[in-house]
């Protein structure tokens, strides 16, 4: 917990826990956004932030597998995951069911960017019903967690980004949106934060809000944490023109013959 949540970015130098990465992807963020956050310094950031009844949900990505490794709890149900079925998009509707369950507790839900673009038509009915809920999003410009699978299955970094096309394959420069201006959109109190100390900032003003507020996180790429101590049993080709990927396919095809069969 302690080496996850000191990771900082130290500019150009940076070395991410994920290696596997188009090598464009960091230093165009940072350019772009000025984000200067990493995945697991903002997790701990939260976590020392909110307070001890609070309750926090997250769903699919990348956040459910950093979490299990960096969140604590101080009461029973205060840690709330969809993961069975990596559903994206279930965590802004899953706040507002919370919160109608524990109207007495802040609730927060964590949630990456493209799980957000999904779904998050829930918080029309937040306002509707007037409650106060919190939507942390984490903006890496992209789908990061699969950009990760596809990069170690050797396929490389392919349309997980959200890059502009060249009329073909989205391939251009990354695409920068604002989160914040979305939830001002809505009417949520709504904030941008670039930093760590921003992100703390924000948390704690955000305590005296008696309405719904929105963070957009500007997370920089491939700071999550990495590796499983296991393998994803994931359909990839057999027949492949990529060196890369014929080794990720015989690799796929070796473990299920070593795995159990149910």
């Amino acid at each position: 917990m302690e080496r996850l949540s000191a990771i900082e970015y130290t500019g150009k130098d940076f070395e991410p826990l994920i290696h596997a990465r188009d090598p464009r992807t960091i230093p165009e963020f940072v350019e772009l956004t000025g984000g200067r956050i990493t995945q697991t310094a903002a997790l701990a950031a939260i976590r020392r932030t909110i307070d001890d009844d609070a309750v926090v949900i997250t769903a699919g990505g990348s956040l459910p597998s950093c979490m299990q490794r960096m969140w604590t709890t101080d009461r029973r149900g205060s840690y709330h995951a969809e993961y069975g079925y990596s559903c994206m998009g279930y965590e802004v509707a899953a706040a507002l069911g919370v919160k109608f369950a524990e109207p007495d507790s802040e609730v927060y839900c964590v949630v990456g960017d493209s799980s957000f673009q999904m779904m998050h038509s829930e918080i029309m009915t937040i306002l509707q019903e007037r409650q106060k809920v919190n939507i942390l999003i984490f903006d890496n410009c992209g789908f990061g967690c699969i950009n990760n699978l596809e990069m170690n299955h050797g396929i490389g970094s392919l349309a997980t980004e959200f890059r502009y096309s060249d009329g073909h394959t989205p391939c251009e420069g990354l695409i920068p949106v604002d989160y914040a201006k979305i939830g001002e959109g809505y009417g949520l109190k709504s904030y941008t934060c670039w930093t760590i100390g921003e992100l703390t900032a924000a948390l704690e003003d955000a305590k005296a809000q008696t309405s719904a507020c929105l963070f957009d996180l500007k997370v920089i790429p491939k700071t999550m944490t990495d590796g499983y101590e296991s393998w994803w049993n994931v359909g990839i080709a057999e027949v492949s023109e990529k060196q890369s990927v014929q080794e990720a396919s015989r690799e796929v095809m070796k473990y299920r013959a070593e795995s159990r069969a149910y």
